[in-house]
């Protein structure tokens, strides 16, 4: 800009001077103030596009020598002042960077192209072409170094070195460049160690912040807020069975409706999918106090596989970048600290889902009515489903009746009455918005995501249901309904033994596994004109015996003989053959029925596996379900008098 304005004010001062004493001639000097005001212009606009490099600079340098010489020359003073054409080209090499070589040649140029316009053509004096010269020898030596800095860095000494051995022997070159390729090596190593020991820090800390086994992910959130240093902090975490990501803790300046956030994934999706739904979701439930500030999300892997995001969420946009990078440096020590949450928060629930079958079947001998039991067990499966509601009922007449409840009050049928007549199927709403069963409008209202029913059934009647509920999409699982199921059979037993006592039943009658004998009695004295036989046979025992053990192998079958007994009607009687199969008598059941038991246990076993010894194998309890009617076959009570074995 500097340079513009000095061009300007030398040619005003140029065409006012020869004006008041036309020296030069006033008819020359407008038309040498014009070109230089124009080409000063030009240079000025090149210089704001940040397109000036050495050589543009050198040529306006040139044309600067040029205007100078010829004032000079058209005044009559260029043979004593002809040094003067040397002030522009030392500027272009000194601050410039031009090449003196290049430079230096035109300035000389400039000044003899000056004096010989002047002089018409004749050859120029001895004064001017002194004058030339000494032009080019200033620039010539206008660029040599003045000041030897010594390298501040090791890096720079080793590029000293290594530009000033090229009269050094081969051997020293060669150790140079070892040294070189040392030090980068140590570089990069250094680089490592400090990302891996900031990594480390950071981890021992958020470990340090967990509280007892099961609890939420809130004090670790709220610690990893307090290291990221940002304003708010959102965790998600995967859900593969409903593929959904929920909410699992926020911290900070968060949307206020964030605690209840959940959005479907496909495990298929691209990162930038993922972040761009988690986005989506955000911005749906964001307000205008919240577009102040900026977000990103990163996505968390444990072992290839996404176990959950992370949103930040800062007011400083310029901070965002680095934060970002900090946090993906945290990204796998985060998912494999979400991972161990989730073995200690299962492990926690197993065992409170085994107190709490444990103290519904203890109360057997000692319950006295319907309401006792549900108000028992309703406080039991609040404390190991984290949910929002939790409810038992009783149905009279096909009205539901509440007995018991936790959290706050919801019911989302949209014809109850309907779906107790179809036969009151269990209801797995992981996501509301997509089951026929659920009043989607009441569901919305009353911020419900996730929603389930399970029928308790006293044979082939439904007796009661136990409702859950939970505000976020997807945040009831196929675990959540294994657990509910498990603890409607329980709460049936009980209410059937309650019932039994009430009108006097023999409730001493044999339960259990039977024995092949045993079985066989029951199968030839049953009078009952409705009997049924089903007959279970696990699909993978047999070619998972080799790869797991057989001791694990028993355990599961064991596993699989719990399940029948716990989901059996009471008066049902179930025998285990030798190979691992089973076979249920239904005495007072109808074919159909049985049919129907036995697709729902099947699609039940179907939910379960057990975890091998080894730690990496899965079994699982899927079987196939056959049912026979025990009165249309009766060549098999024949059959079963002269035989050892159970057959189906």
């Amino acid at each position: 800009m500097w340079e513009f304005s000095a061009r300007i004010l030398m040619a005003g001062a140029l065409i006012a001077v020869a004006g008041w004493t036309n020296v030069p001639p006033f008819d020359v000097a407008w038309r040498i103030g014009l070109l230089t005001a124009s080409y000063g212009f030009v240079a000025y606009l090149i210089e704001q596009k940040r397109l000036v490099n050495p050589g543009f600079a050198g040529l306006t340098a040139g044309l600067d020598a040029l205007a100078i010489a010829a004032v000079l020359a058209y005044a009559g003073q260029l043979q004593n002042m002809g040094l003067l054409v040397a002030a522009p080209i030392v500027y272009a090499v000194a601050k410039r960077g031009s090449n003196p070589l290049a430079t230096g040649p035109i300035g000389a140029a400039a000044l003899i192209g000056a004096g010989m316009l002047v002089s018409q053509g004749t050859i120029p004096s001895m004064y001017t072409l002194a004058h030339a010269a000494g032009v080019l020898v200033i620039a010539m030596l206008v660029n040599q170094p003045r000041i030897v800095v010594r390298p501040r860095t090791i890096q720079e000494m080793i590029t000293e070195l290594a530009e000033s051995s090229g009269a050094e022997t081969e051997s020293g070159t060669q150790a140079l460049i070892e040294l070189r390729e040392q030090y980068r090596r140590l570089s990069v190593s250094y680089k490592q160690l400090e990302r891996k020991s900031r990594v480390d820090r950071i981890s021992a800390q958020l470990l340090l912040s967990r509280k007892e086994p099961g609890a939420d992910f809130g004090p670790i959130v709220d610690k990893l807020r307090n290291l990221l240093e940002v304003d708010g902090l959102i965790l998600y975490s995967s859900r593969q069975a409903t593929e959904s990501m929920v909410v699992s803790a926020s911290s900070g300046r968060v949307p206020d409706d964030s605690n209840g956030l959940a959005f479907k994934v496909d495990p298929g999706d691209a990162v930038f999918r993922m972040k761009d739904k988690a986005e989506q979701a955000i911005r749906a439930i964001s307000r205008e106090k919240d577009e102040e500030f900026v977000r990103t999300n990163v996505v968390l892997k444990h072992r290839g596989l996404v176990v959950g995001m992370l949103t930040i969420i800062v007011s400083d946009e310029t901070k965002l970048e680095t934060v970002r990078k900090s946090a993906e440096e945290l990204s796998d020590s985060l998912a494999q600290i979400m991972m161990d949450e989730r073995m200690r928060r299962k492990q926690i629930r197993r065992q409170k889902e085994a107190e709490l079958l444990y103290e519904i079947a203890c109360r057997l001998d000692g319950a006295t009515t319907e309401t006792d039991i549900a108000k028992r067990t309703a406080k039991a499966l609040t404390e190991v489903i984290e949910c929002d509601h939790v409810a038992i009922w009783a149905f009279d007449e096909s009205k539901p009746i509440l007995l018991a409840k936790g959290g706050r009050d919801v019911s989302l049928f949209s014809s109850f009455d309907e779906w107790y007549a179809s036969g009151a199927k269990p209801i797995h709403a992981y996501s509301t918005a997509e089951h026929k069963w659920i009043d989607h409008v009441e569901a919305t209202r009353k911020r419900v995501g996730s929603y389930l029913a399970i029928p308790i059934v006293d044979g082939d009647l439904a007796i009661g249901m136990i409702t859950i509920a939970c505000a976020p999409h997807g945040s009831l699982t196929p675990d959540d309904a294994k657990t509910v199921h498990d603890v409607a059979a329980e709460v049936a037993h009980a209410w059937t033994l309650i019932s039994s006592r009430k009108e006097n039943i023999d409730i001493n009658a044999p339960r259990g596994l039977l024995t092949i004998a045993e079985f066989q009695r029951a199968v030839v004295g049953v009078t009952s004109k409705d009997a049924c036989l089903v007959y279970f046979e696990p699909i993978q025992f047999a070619e998972l015996e080799e790869e797991v053990g057989k001791p694990a192998i028993e355990i599961a079958i064991r596993q699989l003989g719990l399940l029948l007994r716990r989901h059996a009607p009471t008066s049902a009687q179930i025998c285990r053959k030798a190979e691992g199969s089973f076979v249920v008598l239904l005495p007072e059941a109808t074919f159909a029925s049985a049919q129907s038991w036995a697709n729902e246990i099947a699609a039940l076993a179907a939910m379960r596996s057990v975890d091998a010894p080894n730690g990496r194998t899965s079994i699982p309890l899927a079987v196939k379900a056959r049912a026979a009617d025990l009165n249309e076959r009766l060549e098999t009570r024949n059959e079963m008098e002269d035989s050892s074995t159970v057959t189906s």
